[in-house]
């Protein structure tokens, strides 16, 4: 029966070994987080992160305004030149049907 309780005497300090190392390991990052939190922190050491992306419903109004300005540029070079315009009614030109004054007249 000694032997068993020899036996158990040493397992028994072996746990307390085993729980005293962990105990002392946890006292040690205690106490470096408590330094960490409490030590002064400076710009350098606060990471900056850039702002989140914002989405805004509808279209987008710089771009209305780009396409817009692009419309124009692109209009004002394609158009085709026309001569003057000659009235059907009449065959003279400088005016249409719908403005004819001769059209009244007859």
């Amino acid at each position: 029966m000694l032997h068993r309780d020899h036996e158990f005497v040493c397992l028994i300090e072996e746990y307390l070994s085993r729980i005293h190392i962990r105990e002392d390991e946890l006292i040690r990052e205690q106490k470096t987080l408590t330094h960490t939190l409490f030590k002064r922190h400076t710009i350098e050491d606060i990471p900056l992160v850039n702002p989140r992306k914002v989405t805004v419903k509808g279209r987008p109004k710089s771009a209305s305004h780009k396409n817009a300005a692009k419309i124009t540029s692109q209009d004002t070079g394609n158009k085709k030149k026309h001569g003057q315009y000659t009235c059907r009614f009449c065959k003279e030109p400088g005016h249409n049907v719908a403005t004819c004054t001769n059209k009244i007249e007859e």
